[in-house]
């Protein structure tokens, strides 16, 4: 399978960003005592395990090539989470057309952009 196995976000405060994923996901994130310019994080859900890296920069780039969508089961409540976390929701939660589910997006505190998705 080609599953994600490792995700790189950029921030400019790596505790912002470990409180931040920490409360709104339940993500495991561990700054590193060897680099002072990164924090490594694991998501477990259900045994499939994805890691990534929340790397330090002075700058967020406005625009990304990529777009990452977070599974969630419920993107209205979790939409209200990021927003208590001093995120921005960029829009609700949205039908997908065909049946392929629902969408919201948002940007983290570092103004990020990521998605969630959701079967119902």
């Amino acid at each position: 399978m080609h599953n994600f196995v490792h995700i790189e976000i950029k921030v400019t405060d790596l505790g912002i960003a470990k409180s931040f994923y920490e409360s709104v996901f339940q993500w495991k994130v561990q700054l590193s005592p060897d680099m002072s310019n990164v924090a490594f994080y694991q998501i477990d859900e259900e045994g499939e395990l994805v890691s990534g890296a929340f790397l330090l920069t002075e700058k967020i780039p406005e625009e990304c090539s990529i777009m990452l969508y977070i599974n969630s089961r419920d993107i209205t409540k979790k939409l209200d989470e990021i927003k208590s976390h001093d995120g921005q929701i960029v829009f609700s939660k949205t039908e997908l057309p065909g049946g392929h589910g629902f969408m919201g997006r948002f940007r983290d505190p570092f103004g990020n952009l990521l998605g969630l998705w959701s079967e119902e």
